[in-house]
């Protein structure tokens, strides 16, 4: 799709556009900017939108949304579990769907679930244009899309996450076609719910305040994502005592008890137990109205980028910043620096999260008081903090903004303790030019000092290109072969060139940074689905010439310069 000689998305006329998401609600927050383009591009086309239930809210809030089409995906396995009529009950409810979903005739189908469930279903809606990893007749996953395959192969992989460049909003973009082209996500809350949250205000007598109003979401996802009530009441009780500042703790039903606990650790007139009270469009209401927000890594934070107010935010448990961080310019984000750093099991519980520890609630009650003070987004990103200011062995600091092609990026503005980290965000920075430059033909100068350290590296570089150039000796080899129908030494040939892409994935085993290329080769060799062998070779033959392409370049940028 995005070679030079493809169309990419844009360039066609569509009309009739499926989006799936089976999803959490900052996950389709997230999608909002994707959705504004694609009806910005297509501005007759019908989008529907394939959702569990629980994000209905959100996809509502998103005007560009034509149509709303629910599936109770948990109450389908739920019924699938169980024996006699709610198997049968189940079988109905996705023939339901399916059947649906194929009369409608769409002419292009978006995912952002990312699920095995997706994969599995997509192929029986008989849609033209498909951007969502499928599986062939063997079982084995198919990904046609440039961007979903680097998403996969970074995501899939919890080595190979810290050296993720590209954010999840930006990947849903490029994944449909397009470029980034807001700097902010989107929701729009009904007129009736800024009238509530202004009488909610006035009730609280707080309408009026010439204090920071500062909301405090305590409550995740997930508990392992948790920075936990106590912390959350001493930042409160740094804020009210220095600011005189407004606190309130909204959050849904089932997180009071949390709440709760944060206001009894710290009570002062100026706390507000909001636990309950407001829907997630009153939420979005309350936040375009509050002067900060303080937060993990939540769906709360991606509806304050998208009503415009900055963050705060502690990314603990199983997520990097440079993944799902809060998707606008000038949010300030804390991440531990400690080896487990970030999760590898999201779902798993974690007996000893320390992580917890490494961010002091000191330190991110100076960092708010800090974003409060400091509106311009340059002084912002010139900001150097000194290691009296925040530990560079516990933690690190770092601000959102966008660069040039309108991606997001995070720069650090605490001190950088080890040489391991200056490495991995010099990876970062070049795998990013990397898929730029091949995928959407954008180019961004980088210089880096020459470093005698990456010598061991760039000789595992080596290795592999002399690996690919053998494997390309081989299918010239059997493309001879072939043509003299001599399928007895043909067949010794494949397996030939099978050992050798057996070594090159091995190499990426033992070498994370170059275990990202090795994976994306690996996808897009097992997305040939062709039987024609002509095409198989032209296509293996591509893949290496890429895949050298690639080794070329990183070699290239990584060696630097004197």
């Amino acid at each position: 799709m995005s070679s030079k000689n493809s169309k990419t998305t844009a360039e066609y006329n569509y009309r009739n556009i499926l989006i799936i998401a089976f999803t959490r609600l900052g996950d389709m927050l997230q999608a909002s900017h994707m959705i504004r383009v694609l009806k910005d591009t297509y501005p007759q086309a019908h989008i529907t939108i394939l959702a569990s239930k629980e994000i209905n809210v959100i996809c509502k809030g998103l005007p560009e949304i034509n149509e709303i089409i629910t599936f109770d995906i948990n109450d389908y396995f739920l019924n699938l579990k169980q024996h006699g009529v709610c198997v049968l009950k189940a079988y109905n409810q996705l023939s339901e769907v399916i059947n649906d979903l194929r009369a409608r005739n769409f002419d292009l189908c978006l995912d952002i679930s990312y699920t095995i469930y997706t994969a599995k279903l997509v192929p029986l809606l008989n849609i033209k244009n498909v951007q969502v990893p499928t599986f062939d007749e063997f079982e084995q996953k198919v990904i046609k899309n440039h961007w979903r395959r680097l998403f996969v192969t970074m995501a899939g992989d919890n080595c190979l996450r810290k050296y993720q460049p590209i954010n999840l909003v930006d990947i849903n973009i490029l994944t449909a076609g397009l470029k980034p082209k807001y700097q902010k996500l989107f929701f729009t809350p009904k007129p009736q719910d800024y009238v509530d949250v202004q009488r909610y205000l006035d009730e609280q007598g707080i309408s009026q305040t010439p204090y920071p109003l500062i909301c405090i979401q305590c409550g995740t996802s997930q508990k392992k994502r948790q920075w936990g009530a106590e912390r959350f009441a001493a930042v409160a009780k740094e804020l009210v005592e220095s600011l005189n500042a407004w606190i309130i703790y909204p959050g849904a039903p089932g997180e009071q008890e949390l709440i709760s606990e944060a206001v009894a650790c710290y009570a002062h007139p100026n706390i507000i137990n909001a636990a309950g009270v407001h829907n997630i469009s009153q939420l979005a209401a309350l936040l375009e109205r509050a002067d900060l927000l303080i937060t993990g890594d939540t769906g709360p934070m991606h509806l304050a980028a998208a009503m415009g107010t900055p963050s705060v935010s502690m990314f603990v448990g199983p997520s990097y910043c440079s993944e799902t961080g809060p998707y606008s310019a000038g949010n300030i984000i804390v991440e531990p620096k400690i080896s487990c750093y970030a999760c590898s099991h999201e779902n798993a519980t974690c007996s000893n999260p320390v992580c917890y520890d490494k961010i002091d609630p000191q330190t991110v009650a100076r960092l708010c008081k800090l974003r409060l003070q400091t509106k311009n987004l340059e002084d912002l990103l010139n900001l150097k903090l000194s290691a009296e200011e925040v530990n560079p062995r516990e933690m690190a600091v770092k601000v959102s903004y966008f660069d040039k092609d309108g991606f997001l990026e995070f720069k650090t503005i605490s001190e950088i303790y080890s040489s391991d980290e200056i490495l991995i965000e010099k990876i970062k920075a070049v795998y990013k030019q990397i898929w730029k430059e091949e995928f959407i033909q954008t180019k961004t100068k980088i210089n880096f000092k020459k470093q005698k350290s990456l010598n061991p590296m760039l000789e595992n570089l080596d290795t592999a290109y002399k690996l690919l150039e053998s494997c390309e000796q081989k299918v010239a080899q059997l493309t001879k072969l072939l043509q003299r129908n001599d399928f007895s030494q043909a067949k010794k040939m494949v397996q030939e060139i099978d050992a050798f892409d057996a070594q090159l994935i091995n190499l990426g085993k033992t070498n994370p940074n170059l275990k990202i290329m090795t994976n994306m080769y690996n996808y897009e060799k097992t997305s040939i689905t062709t039987n024609d062998i002509k095409e198989i070779l032209r296509e293996t033959r591509k893949n290496h010439a890429t895949f050298k392409r690639r080794l070329a370049k990183f070699k290239e940028l990584m060696a630097g310069e004197d």
